[in-house]
């Protein structure tokens, strides 16, 4: 998350910035839209669902993710992921 803002920068809008890896809460999906990416990748969470309950499993891996997500935008005041903007972030 750190990178993102300077890699948003320097690629100038040429491509599209799809964030991969270190994804693990609903939040974190939050946090990178808010940074500038455009989306991002979920394989882990959905190959730790297919592992413990196949189909149902991703299908509830995704669900979990989905509503955190919703639950961020809630506490944040967002009514959807347009409306984050890197304001709503803050380092340490």
């Amino acid at each position: 998350m750190d990178a993102l803002p300077n890699v948003i920068r320097e690629i100038g809008g040429r491509a599209s910035i799809l964030v991969d890896g270190g994804v693990r809460r609903g939040s974190d999906i939050a946090k990178a839209l808010a940074c500038g990416a455009e989306a991002v990748i979920l394989g882990r969470a959905v190959n730790y669902g297919l592992a413990a309950g196949g189909s149902a499993g991703v299908s509830r891996a995704l669900e979990i993710l989905r509503d955190e997500f919703d639950r961020t935008l809630a506490l944040t005041g967002c009514c959807s992921s347009a409306d984050l903007s890197s304001d709503l972030i803050t380092t340490v």
